[in-house]
């Protein structure tokens, strides 16, 4: 009726791309992602819906190990999406933060912190300093700190999202029992075991409670 090369084919294959993704098949997930772009490219190049696809291409691509390309990809999304939408739109966000780990899994964690903060200034100037994007965004920070070992800064972040997050989540939500368990990590790692189990034991018990056995 529409012909292969239809933009609703597209995001048929898009869809079908996801599941696979969800479902781990990788290679299958690229195939059909892959085919969603060739008609985007062939018939809808200047549209948003292309950064999405990038972004799900770079998602797998991660998925599968190869970060170089899967940068690309994120990057080609993010720069996308800025220009169609603005440099403050959510669909910039995404393929950013999703840049971000990348650069946290390849230890360049300045390049993280200089994005990250351009994320944070985002999100805080569109949602407000009290909104889940903003406590997460204090927990990257805190998780890239650890990572080069500046367990100050590290805590700081991390009783910062640990504040601002029961306020947002709740006391009993996965964000905190992660920020506790990272807390208890990096008492750990400073040998101030005591301090390390108080958090661990925190962190046990909300997980005792989302997942009870």
């Amino acid at each position: 009726m529409y012909g292969e090369e239809n933009f609703n084919i597209a995001g048929t294959y898009n869809g079908i791309e996801v599941l696979y993704y969800s479902m781990v098949l990788n290679d299958k997930a690229l195939h059909y992602i892959y085919k969603a772009l060739k008609i985007c490219l062939a018939k809808a190049k200047n549209s948003i819906n292309l950064s999405t696809i990038y972004n799900n291409i770079g998602i797998t691509l991660e998925n599968m190990g190869d970060y170089e390309k899967a940068l690309q990809y994120y990057k080609k999304s993010r720069d996308l999406a800025k220009e169609k939408m603005g440099k403050n739109h959510h669909k910039v966000r995404t393929p950013s933060i999703n840049m971000t780990a990348i650069y946290i899994e390849q230890e360049e964690y300045e390049k993280a912190l200089e994005l990250l903060q351009k994320v944070l200034s985002t999100d805080i100037n569109n949602l407000g300093e009290k909104h889940p994007n903003v406590t997460t965004n204090y927990m990257r920070f805190g998780d890239i700190y650890l990572a080069k070992k500046q367990h100050k800064k590290a805590s700081d972040y991390y009783l910062k999202a640990l504040s601002m997050g029961q306020s947002v989540f709740g006391n009993d939500h996965k964000a905190i029992a992660y920020i506790y368990e990272q807390l208890g990590i990096l008492n750990r790692e400073v040998k101030k075991f005591d301090t390390a189990m108080f958090y661990f034991d925190k962190a046990l018990a909300i997980n005792k409670k989302i997942y009870p056995e």
